[in-house]
């Protein structure tokens, strides 16, 4: 079927062999892909691959909602060079924030864990989606769906994590998602983390901020 569905570059939507056309590989090269860094609300650095928008923002609807799949090997690329420009200290593992059972459901897939997994081989660091969960809800709804000022009230308590003796009591963490604003729900996840786990460093990476 994809022979009578040729690919459209993300960036300009015109017919290209890859998920970019030349002319919008190098503006992605040359003027998006730059590291980020920026603080949340409460306070916590965050590190990003590259700003939400013009083209960060295109890059991971396409993979989450299109299916752009093609799209998977370039932003696992990028969360590999941010790990190895930022930090020098290795990691125990790599944890990837969960998703909603409705959005399991609705999507066939959990992107942010595929992308884990991506970059679990190209970095060696072990992925492991099991320490930190979300509870089941009915009615859960989207970040991006509501006002920032609403963000900041949204998933509380609605994550927690698996307390295991097989950790050591001391690790280096670094908890990832793909799109992260105010940065709620990345805190969130580390302080759910942290209850179980108070002597972790927790380091935060992000595909786009915006």
């Amino acid at each position: 079927m994809m022979n009578f569905f040729p690919k459209v570059c993300i960036g300009c939507g015109t017919i290209s062999h890859g998920p970019f056309c030349e002319e919008c590989y190098q503006k992605w090269i040359t003027n998006q892909f730059h590291i980020q860094r920026y603080l949340s609300q409460k306070g916590d650095e965050i590190i990003a691959c590259c700003r939400y928008k013009p083209i960060g923002g295109k890059i991971i609807r396409g993979f989450k909602y299109a299916r752009r799949f093609d799209l998977l090997p370039l932003i696992a690329d990028a969360f590999s060079h941010a790990i190895a420009e930022v930090w020098s200290t290795p990691f125990t593992c790599i944890i990837p924030v969960p998703q909603s059972i409705r959005k399991m459901f609705s999507r066939g897939f959990h992107p942010v864990e595929m992308i884990g997994t991506h970059v679990s081989k190209m970095t060696s660091i072990p992925m492991d989606s099991r320490i930190l969960r979300r509870k089941i809800a009915c009615f859960d709804r989207d970040q991006a769906s509501l006002r920032k000022i609403h963000r900041m009230k949204n998933l509380t308590e609605a994550f927690y994590s698996i307390k295991t003796n097989s950790w050591a009591q001391q690790a280096n963490i670094l908890l990832f998602d793909d799109v992260a604003t105010t940065g709620t729900t990345l805190n969130r996840c580390k302080e759910a983390i942290q209850k179980n786990f108070p002597d972790w460093h927790i380091h935060l990476l992000v595909f786009a901020h915006g």
